[in-house]
């Protein structure tokens, strides 16, 4: 066919993008399509306790300390 094997794969892939499948066919457990990012309450409420820790601790560092660390990490 004169189709060396990287054009041959662009092609599959175009037509593998086209097609229809149901949700049950292409959904599981593991997949990153549909895995929930959102944040679950526990792991909110860290995080929340996590900053106030971390904006007490910054606020006791002398003032140039405090300035170093926010500009490297903000």
């Amino acid at each position: 066919m004169e189709m060396d094997q990287s054009e041959l794969e662009s092609w599959q892939a175009r037509f593998q993008s086209s097609k229809v499948k149901s949700l049950d066919e292409v959904y599981t457990d593991h997949s990153l399509l549909f895995q929930d990012v959102t944040p679950s309450p526990e792991e909110a409420t860290h995080m929340a306790q996590l900053r106030r820790m971390l904006k007490t601790a910054i606020s006791r560092l002398p003032e140039r300390e405090a300035l170093v660390l926010q500009l490297y990490y903000v």
